[in-house]
């Protein structure tokens, strides 16, 4: 691991924390405002689930033509936007289309970078090792999730109790869902944090295009 590919496991690493960030808190929050019903919640984060292999594939595509970085470094761009829209979500925001919005973009970002990263990996490494780069990028991403998780888990619920104290009836019912939205907000402004030193870092990928040798062809089954 050297150069670009640290670069990529890194830019793997926080686009981790930005998927779990949605995968996580949008179906909480769809159980908050929506229904406690798991079923409508995971319909919710559909909307999003769709539009990360679509975003996927345009990633791949754009390749032909642009550079690594700067797919990726857009992919994190729409991503940060989509988190920020989502880290002011009300109780009225998932009856609107624009909840809808945020989520195909996020999901489009996010997409979006995969291809650059793994293309950078794989671009960086021996033929004979580009199994075990593939598999650095997935860890990467993992662990991202993970660490992610519980960080952003702690920075929530800190703000969550928080708004809880400040509650002049700690047993309102609607006010504790508006204290869990606090919650959400700090989640995704964190996410979107992360998603925005992606967009940064991103640019250590590479900006032009590099023709895809003939082992990669062979690797990708070109």
């Amino acid at each position: 691991v050297r150069g670009r590919s640290l670069v990529a496991l890194a830019v793997s690493l926080l686009a981790g924390v930005a998927l779990v960030s949605v995968i996580v808190d949008v179906p909480l929050v769809a159980r908050l405002v929506l229904s406690p019903d798991e079923t409508v919640g995971a319909l919710v984060l559909v909307r999003f689930l769709v539009a990360v292999p679509v975003g996927a594939l345009a990633g791949g595509w754009l390749l032909r033509w642009l550079g690594d970085g700067l797919v990726a470094s857009a992919g994190f761009a729409l991503a940060t936007a989509a988190l920020v829209v989502m880290g002011s979500w009300s109780e009225a925001s998932l009856h609107a289309w624009t909840s809808t919005a945020a989520l195909v973009v996020a999901g489009l970002g996010l997409g979006l970078l995969l291809a650059p990263v793994n293309n950078t990996a794989l671009a960086e490494a021996p033929e004979d090792a580009h199994g075990t780069a593939s598999a650095l990028v997935i860890v990467a991403r993992m662990v991202g999730m993970v660490v992610g998780l519980a960080l952003l888990t702690a920075v929530g619920l800190h703000e969550y109790f928080g708004a809880v104290a400040r509650l002049h009836d700690q047993t309102d019912t609607q006010a504790l869902v508006g204290a869990a939205l606090v919650q959400v907000h700090a989640v995704f402004h964190g996410a979107a944090a992360a998603a925005l030193v992606g967009a940064v870092l991103s640019g250590g990928l590479g900006w032009r295009r590099r023709p895809v040798s003939g082992a990669a062809r062979h690797t990708f089954g070109l």
